[in-house]
């Protein structure tokens, strides 16, 4: 679920009316639906018996919430930070306020982006203060990830016209997001999307959430095109080499049932040589081991998901062929079929 809005960025009290008198409808819409979402998901973050005494279900209950933030966040007089509406957990907190919410959060070594660190003179070190600085940047940062995925998913689920690419994305991507799944849902922070750790519940929202053995290879094979359609998108504000590629497979697909499905557009050399050049860049930024910046590491495991041969069905028979006997050169190392 992406919320579809603008950052607020004048967080005064005049500049967040101004917000409102344009994006409310947008914004109680959105957030109701997520929050009510929250509920209905049981997240311990939430004060989810107060929500639902103040309505008559879980909808009335996340309209509730959603309707109270809005109207906090017209009438008080200072917002120091203004999380992304993704961060349904962040915005809460800061309605409730933290002492009220931090009852609700699962005991953590790690510290939110919305708790304090310890009061000055209550034997603090300065190094104790850096290090949950650092704490802070890096969780700022993992937030800030899970929104850029969750964007290069909405765009690609828009130009293509698939409305399952996101699920099939997430479920293809379920091992190299596992331990950020862990932490976002011990933590109760980030999109709820990115949350979810068990595969057998990503695979019944995929596209094909049957086991037989055809309904199995048929996910697969979605789930890696899916993979590259999402590479490719977060590949071409660097490589503008790949527009031509990237206009054809992130433009309609001629049946949303094939697997995978296929572009309408045709296949062109120059579409082609893209096709391969994005295998290259998506290999290359497989390889890397993230170094001194984990989010590397991160974008490395997800963009693994494409380099399987599976891919190479995205193209036709001939094409295939050739994409097949050249794999090891593309991509360096002979992709292993991820195991369900």
């Amino acid at each position: 679920m992406n919320s579809g809005l603008p950052v607020l960025k004048d967080l005064s009290p005049e500049g967040r009316s101004a917000f409102l008198e344009a994006w409310e409808p947008v914004l109680l819409a959105y957030w109701s639906e997520a929050f009510t979402e929250a509920l209905v998901n049981d997240e311990d973050w939430l004060r989810a018996s107060e929500a639902r005494a103040a309505g008559r279900d879980d909808f009335q209950a996340g309209q509730w919430i959603a309707q109270g933030i809005i109207d906090s966040l017209r009438t008080r007089p200072r917002l120091d930070r203004a999380p992304a509406w993704t961060n349904l957990p962040g915005w809460y907190t800061w309605w409730v306020g933290k002492r009220a919410a931090s009852a609700q959060r699962r005991a953590s070594t790690f510290m939110t982006l919305d708790e304090e660190g310890p009061e000055a003179g209550a034997g603090s070190t300065e190094d104790a203060m850096e290090e949950q600085l650092d704490q802070k940047r890096r969780m700022k940062a993992l937030l800030e990830l899970i929104d850029a995925w969750a964007d290069v998913l909405r765009r690609i689920s828009i130009s293509t016209g698939l409305p399952d690419i996101e699920a099939d994305w997430l479920w293809a991507t379920c091992i190299a997001r596992r331990r950020l799944a862990q932490w976002l849902r011990a933590m109760g922070m980030g999109d709820v999307r990115f949350q979810e750790v068990d595969k057998s519940l990503l695979t019944a929202r995929t596209s094909v959430p049957g086991h037989s053995p055809p309904e199995r290879t048929a996910r697969s094979r979605k789930g890696t095109a899916a993979a590259f359609r999402f590479n490719l998108e977060a590949l071409l504000p660097r490589h503008p080499e790949l527009s031509s590629v990237h206009q054809v497979f992130l433009g309609p697909v001629r049946d949303l049932h094939e697997a995978p499905p296929c572009p309408v557009l045709p296949i062109t050399a120059e579409v082609l040589l893209g096709f391969r050049e994005a295998l290259c860049q998506s290999a290359e930024r497989a390889r890397s081991d993230g170094g001194d910046d984990p989010l590397e590491g991160l974008w490395a495991g997800v963009f693994r998901a494409a380099l399987k041969k599976a891919v190479a069905r995205l193209l036709p028979p001939a094409h295939r062929e050739q994409i097949e006997l050249d794999w090891q050169d593309l991509v360096g190392t002979q992709a292993r079929e991820e195991q369900e």
